[in-house]
């Protein structure tokens, strides 16, 4: 048989009599489940509060060291949390009702009191102080996950706040934003994001002290706060340790899935004095160390200030310009190593701001995927990009194919392989003048969404490309199974290729194990003669960068078509 606890009972009773009459009350064999321990003052309950966890107090109103609504304030003071139930020689209505504004679960009469009564009232005085703990715990606390919310989020820190004023200590706030989310979450389904947030929490969980608070704000947003900090570098170990946890696979279902995080971080007092001022600057941070190329840790800067307020008038500009025309293309040809001629071409974004002039994507592509307006200017890229090669092409000058970048965004519409044939249907280029390029990460957030739409774009004819390979996840076994044709080796490895380093061996093996599984092999950034000196050894398959072109506007790219036709031109340099 198993034992239930017994109810813990402080009696509070300077009265005998009425100490026996509770006693024997509760000493009934129907009452076997009360524990009783009884103080004659408030001094004696309060030390008894203080050695003991009580699960409810039974107080009398008028004692020799306390009077009236006082007692229960005293007993709130040292023990918030406990139920409380009143018992006084006088029956007043308003003397009631001011006793449970001040706390108390229960008013009972003495001289009225049976032991139906007095057990009952103690036993709804628990439940409902158990009810009102729920009640609070769902108001200060997200549901998915369990963590703090908003609110509580923004209680904390104050009380944070204020104690490390006290203490001369620092307090820092980290912002976290989850990277690519929104993708596994549009192409997978809610159930699967929220399992995936849910798992997240954890990690974030495992990652603190039990001293510092995690809040879920909304969405995919979180939030940390980081108590007794005495040095800086600690906070940047432990958003780096955050980073690492969170970059490992998640296993939901049957599907592996991968996200990174940003965090911003602000330091109290350092970066503001008060939790509004805490908060807008680690939101700051938060956004640059997005703008930065995510997956990365920020500490606010006095200098992001007037930065933030140039980018939020960026994205009001950014809501007009599809609509101003505002957008426009360049292009930056690919060369073959061996004859030196242009093989295709990249299709690269750029904002001709009416006033600031020439704004490029790193300013403005994480402002329209924050916004929202990334699929429809995607959708103008793909349109606008497939006219130009139809245009080439039906004046002779077309090579190769152009190549135009997907957003996470666009992939994880649910119709986006219809709306890639739409653009095919209505622009009239050939399905094989056309190559799509990804990124390994959208690659891989979800195999089987992702193989499904790259089978229907293999369909149709299109080549799939994979865009700054060798930062993300390095592993060749995926790229057999997506039938992938082109991979471009990041930028970051060419940088290096002449120096004593890593970056040569990785290269050298990328290309190698890429002809092995027959994949064309393009190497972007070069801009050195050194640089192609070395891809041209390794039997890189084609070339691009600033060595030999920087992207340029259409009709220079058809002036450079046009002289590679009729000169066999090869491996001109061109540029803005």
């Amino acid at each position: 048989m198993a034992w239930q606890k017994a109810t813990n009972i402080l009696l509070v009773e300077d009265n005998p009599g009425d100490v026996r009459l509770v006693e024997l009350m509760l000493n009934q064999p129907s009452n076997s489940g009360f524990q009783l321990t009884c103080s004659n003052t408030m001094a004696e309950a309060i030390t008894a509060i203080s050695n003991n966890g009580f699960d409810v107090a039974l107080l009398d109103m008028s004692l020799p060291d306390g009077e009236g609504i006082e007692n229960i304030t005293r007993i709130k003071s040292r023990a918030p949390l406990m139920p409380i139930v009143v018992m006084t020689g006088r029956e007043d209505e308003d003397f009631a009702i001011n006793a449970v504004k001040a706390g108390a679960q229960d008013y009972l009469v003495k001289g009225q009191i049976d032991e139906l009564q007095l057990t009952r009232a103690l036993h709804y005085s628990i439940e409902r102080k158990n009810l009102q703990e729920q009640i609070t715990h769902l108001a200060n606390h997200d549901q998915l996950t369990g963590l703090a919310n908003r609110g509580l989020f923004r209680m904390r820190l104050e009380h944070a706040i204020s104690c490390a004023g006290r203490r001369d200590e620092s307090v820092a706030v980290l912002y976290i934003d989850l990277d690519h989310f929104k993708s596994i979450n549009d192409s997978l389904g809610h159930a699967i994001g929220d399992k995936l947030l849910s798992e997240v929490s954890s990690r974030f969980l495992e990652t603190v002290r039990e001293i510092d608070t995690v809040a879920r704000l909304g969405g995919d947003e979180f939030a940390i706060i980081l108590e007794n900090i005495t040095q800086t570098y600690n906070v940047a170990a432990i958003a780096e340790k955050i980073i690492e946890k969170i970059s490992q696979p998640f296993h939901i279902d049957d599907h592996v899935l991968h996200v990174g995080c940003s965090i911003g971080i602000a330091l109290y007092p350092h970066c503001g004095q008060d939790v509004d001022t805490i908060i807008n600057n680690a939101d700051t941070a938060l956004y640059t160390a997005k703008a930065n190329g995510r997956n990365q840790h920020q500490f606010y800067t006095g200098e992001m200030n007037q930065q933030s307020v140039e980018k939020l008038n960026i994205d009001s500009e950014l809501k007009d310009a599809l609509s101003n025309n505002e957008f426009v293309l360049h292009y930056q040809p690919k060369y073959d190593r061996i004859s030196g001629t242009i093989t295709g071409n990249e299709a690269l974004l750029r904002w001709n701001h009416p006033e600031k002039g020439l704004i490029y994507p790193a300013n403005f592509i994480p402002l329209l995927e924050k916004n929202g307006l990334i699929s429809e200017v995607g959708q103008w890229v793909l349109e606008s990009a497939c006219k130009q090669q139809v245009l080439w092409e039906d004046a002779g000058l077309g090579v190769g194919k152009i190549a135009v970048n997907l957003s996470g965004r666009q992939l994880a519409q649910r119709d986006f392989n219809n709306l890639v044939a739409d653009v095919i249907s209505e622009t009239g280029i050939k399905p094989g003048s056309l190559e799509l390029e990804l990124t390994e990460t959208l690659l891989i957030q979800d195999t089987h969404s992702t193989m499904t739409i790259l089978n229907a774009f293999k369909s149709m004819g299109v080549s799939i490309a994979i865009d700054d390979f060798g930062t993300g996840y390095n592993s060749f076994s995926y790229l057999k199974k997506f039938l992938i044709d082109t991979l471009k080796i990041d930028q970051s490895f060419i940088k290096h290729v002449t120096e004593q380093g890593s970056e040569a061996a990785i290269t050298t093996a990328i290309i190698g194990l890429s002809k092995d599984l027959g994949i064309n092999v393009v190497a972007e950034g070069v801009e050195t003669l050194g640089q192609l000196e070395f891809l041209q050894d390794k039997n890189v398959d084609e070339i691009q960068g600033y060595y030999f072109s920087r992207p340029v506007t259409a009709d220079v790219m058809e002036d450079i078509l046009f002289q590679q036709k009729s000169s066999d031109v090869s491996y001109q340099v061109n540029g803005d």
